[in-house]
């Protein structure tokens, strides 16, 4: 019995780590990372782009699409939309980290990790994001917010 309890508690404990505050898990934010990725190669990158910033279909809870140009424009923004068409290449975080410019380095996938602040908390939590290089010219990525 008491072996049941401890792994129940370990079980939570693990799962809760890997969880924002929504539920949204970084499990998650890889996998639609990687539909969008699949999305941008299947119907090329001016759909794509206007999906990921437009259709409910890229947004679950505090996950969405997000994509950059190697130049630093934002060229889709599911979760904050007024950002498309700027700049976003020195955006740091709170510790100064340049975020983009790291997301921009990936040459195929991978997981970029900084803080950020959590619209739904108001507060600087860790954040990871995965990253997928869509094109010579461009990356699509998902973040989730870490416990």
């Amino acid at each position: 019995m008491r072996l049941a309890y401890v792994l129940a508690l370990m079980t939570t404990a693990m799962s809760t780590a890997a969880m924002s505050d929504d539920g949204a898990t970084l499990d998650e934010a890889k996998a639609m990372a990687l539909k969008a990725a699949a999305h941008y190669r299947q119907v090329g990158a001016e759909t794509a782009l206007a999906d990921f910033t437009k259709s409910p279909e890229w947004r679950d809870r505090n996950l969405y699409v997000f994509a950059v140009k190697n130049d630093g424009t934002q060229a889709a923004n599911g979760g904050n939309p007024a950002l498309v068409g700027r700049n976003v290449i020195d955006m740091r975080d709170v510790d100064g980290k340049l975020t983009n410019r790291e997301m921009l380095a990936i040459t195929n996938e991978g997981w970029v990790e900084y803080k950020w602040r959590n619209p739904q908390t108001n507060m600087v939590q860790p954040k990871a994001t995965y990253v997928v290089r869509v094109s010579d010219d461009a990356i699509v990525a998902v973040g989730a917010y870490k416990q």
